[in-house]
């Protein structure tokens, strides 16, 4: 058993383009043996019915922010892995 830290908030946090960008992603998304298969180059994203969820785990290895992750998202991310969460979850719109 793995207990798992989650920090949730709402798509509002995020600015429109994030939250543009996250839908056209997931709405694209192909399925695999009944899950999304949601292809961003930097982060793991898992989508559910009421929203989405960015694993962070990225912060593992310190990296630097990439280009395609806005700067308020990465704080959030950031202040969310300071806090020990595992995964970053999101309300849907």
């Amino acid at each position: 058993m793995r207990l798992a830290c989650h920090c949730v908030l709402s798509t509002a946090h995020l600015p429109v383009a994030d939250r543009d960008a996250f839908e056209n992603l997931i709405t694209k998304a192909p399925r695999r043996t009944g899950r999304l298969i949601i292809d961003h180059p930097f982060l793991t994203l898992e989508a559910h019915q009421f929203g989405f969820a960015i694993h962070l785990g990225i912060f593992e290895d310190d990296p630097e922010q990439p280009e395609d992750v806005s700067l308020v998202l990465w704080g959030l991310m950031r202040r969310a892995s300071a806090l020990g969460a595992d995964w970053l979850w999101f309300d849907r719109y």
